[in-house]
């Protein structure tokens, strides 16, 4: 294998069709994947003396450029928790769950209720639920090691997941012996898992009831969790943690806009307490 046949292989995997899953080509991280994946087996191959050399480590995946995350301002935020109000208890739930977590929408329908301790308000994030055509649905571990997490919900939060168990329960009672549910959170009517991407069809819909920009995606729950966070002077390792990134770096990079406005709102603030102090004694 050359480094000519793995630079092909990355240009075949950016070339429209590629992706069975949405007709598209694969994203420039997905590339990087790859070539991390095969630089790591050619690396071993050159430590057990079946390869003179890595062909990896002469060959350049394509660039990952880095975008700044969109997120809800304070007005959409409380508009959109408002209009969830008016919106079935489960679709509430989730939604609620993504806006206070920061979860991912894998990491959402792989709860059951054993993650939950309701004593300690601790909701641990231990898999992910993911549909990949041609397999169906898949379980697996969270996306990196750092993504198996304990988050602390607040007391509102709670309150929403007690009210939507007790309105699961008694879907259970109603279907009785066809109830065929193994403690998943966000189930059918039967008892079975939700299907992942049926979610942001709903998600679309209720934009338009909420009269919110269309722009909003479930992802935009999770990086307005984590602005938010920012913005109230949460520290960054923190914010980092509770989104499941494998460093800071990763959460210092994608949200480098509202990290600079946080400092400048501590600049300013900084200012006005110690101007205040200077005028005092004088």
């Amino acid at each position: 294998i050359k480094p000519s046949h793995l630079q092909a292989f990355y240009t075949n995997l950016q070339e429209v069709g590629i992706n069975a899953k949405t007709g598209g080509k694969l994203s420039a991280s997905s590339v990087a994947h790859y070539h991390r994946l095969l630089s790591s087996m050619f690396t071993n191959a050159v430590q057990m003396g079946i390869l003179s050399g890595n062909p990896a480590a002469r060959v350049r995946p394509p660039r990952i450029e880095q975008t700044e995350a969109i997120n809800l301002s304070e007005e959409q935020a409380a508009t959109l928790l408002k209009a969830l109000e008016d919106e079935p208890i489960q679709f509430r739930t989730m939604v609620t769950l993504l806006l206070y977590v920061g979860m991912r929408k894998s990491e959402l329908h792989g709860l059951k209720w054993q993650d939950l301790n309701n004593k300690t308000g601790v909701l641990h994030i231990e898999r992910e639920l993911q549909y990949i055509q041609r397999q169906g649905l898949i379980i697996k571990p969270p996306k990196n090691k750092s993504s198996q997490r304990a988050v602390k919900l607040p007391l509102g939060v709670l309150e929403i997941l007690k009210q939507y168990r007790a309105w699961q329960s008694q879907g259970q009672l109603a279907v009785g012996e066809l109830w065929q549910g193994e403690g998943w959170i966000f189930t059918q009517p039967d008892g079975k898992p939700r299907h992942p991407d049926s979610l942001p069809k709903q998600f679309k819909a209720f934009l338009t009831r909420a009269n919110l920009p269309k722009a909003i995606h479930l992802h935009t729950l999770r990086h307005s969790c984590a602005s938010f966070l920012i913005a109230s002077g949460v520290d960054l390792r923190t914010v980092s943690k509770r989104l499941g990134h494998s460093t800071s770096v990763t959460t210092q990079v994608i949200y480098a806009h509202q990290i600079r406005s946080a400092d400048e709102a501590a600049a300013d603030a900084l200012d006005l307490i110690l101007s205040r102090a200077s005028s005092q004694n004088i």
